[in-house]
């Protein structure tokens, strides 16, 4: 099964992340574990990375994914104008979320992750949109 996990899961997991009561870290912890242990392939986009790399160190982004990628668990995916320009049509606002479900739809996931599901309104025909602690 194919997920894609936007940036905010993944800024979870790198800043030990924990709202009032629950521990996201911990959650976007065990997708990555599953992800290891072969439950399911994740696909990464030029653009999360594009974001990743605003918060988080190239070199902690590498011993995330190397392992995983060397086991096979990975699919890159790439943007394209039209897909930005897509983005854009489905919300001005949160264009950049859009355009995480158009790369997660191209690359045929069956979930996006994330902690902001308000964020991908006008989305849910292209990916189902899940928090990680419910799949």
């Amino acid at each position: 099964m194919k997920i894609y996990c936007d940036t905010n899961i993944y800024l979870d997991f790198f800043l030990g992340r924990k709202d009032y009561l629950r521990p996201l870290d911990e959650f976007a912890y065990q997708i990555f574990k599953r992800v290891e242990n072969g439950e399911f392939t994740l696909i990464i986009s030029d653009h999360l990375l594009y974001e990743l790399r605003n918060y988080i160190e190239e070199k902690k982004i590498t011993e995330l994914l190397q392992p995983l990628n060397q086991k096979g668990r990975i699919i890159r995916i790439f943007k394209t104008r039209e897909d930005i320009l897509k983005a854009k049509e489905i919300s001005k606002e949160n264009w950049k979320d859009a355009l995480h479900a158009i790369l997660a739809n191209k690359a045929k996931a069956v979930y996006l992750l994330t902690r902001n599901i308000q964020d991908y309104a006008g989305c849910e025909h292209l990916v189902e949109i899940k928090f990680p602690e419910n799949i």
